[in-house]
């Protein structure tokens, strides 16, 4: 008689038959794949700092504790892709208030918002291609069901964000 396999909690024995092993695995390939796409690209912007192009478009105004939860890093490591950002002359930052404070908020300039239409414009046959592949239904799905891990994991990890 052949053994069931069993994925119940109380049988995690090894990490790396673990979800949290494909999802970091899985990371790791999008984010090569990042490095790739701009590599070819070669218009002097990387992963990160599309990203964060992209986030600020999206969030005008946002200031860098916020982009900073949203890019996942520390607030000294998104100062340093924003210096990058802000040297290429694709960011502009301004002071304003939030709630009773001070806040260095940002925006994207003239020449950044066509650095992000450039790489957007680029990345959609890669896009197409992915979704070729993994069908949309498939694609919305797992991002339903990723968005509801994340959540619990951020209500179960503590950050320094």
């Amino acid at each position: 008689m052949k053994k069931e396999e069993n994925n119940s909690i109380e049988d995690f024995k090894h990490y790396t038959e673990s979800i949290f092993y494909e999802l970091e695995f899985t990371a790791k390939y999008i984010k090569r794949m990042g490095y790739n796409y701009c590599n070819e690209l070669n218009v002097g912007v990387g992963p990160e700092e599309t990203l964060a192009l992209d986030i600020i478009y999206l969030n005008p105004g946002i200031c860098q504790r916020d982009l900073a939860k949203k890019l996942f890093k520390d607030r000294a490591g998104t100062g340093r892709v924003l210096l990058q950002l802000e040297a290429k002359g694709f960011v502009e930052r301004f002071v304003d208030t939030k709630g009773n404070r001070l806040v260095r908020k940002m925006k994207l300039t003239e020449s950044g918002e066509a650095m992000l239409k450039l790489t957007t414009k680029k990345f959609i046959p890669l896009v197409k291609k992915i979704k070729t592949d993994f069908s949309p239904e498939k694609g919305e799905q797992l991002k339903k069901l990723l968005n509801e891990l994340r959540t619990i994991l951020a209500e179960n990890v503590k950050t320094q964000i």
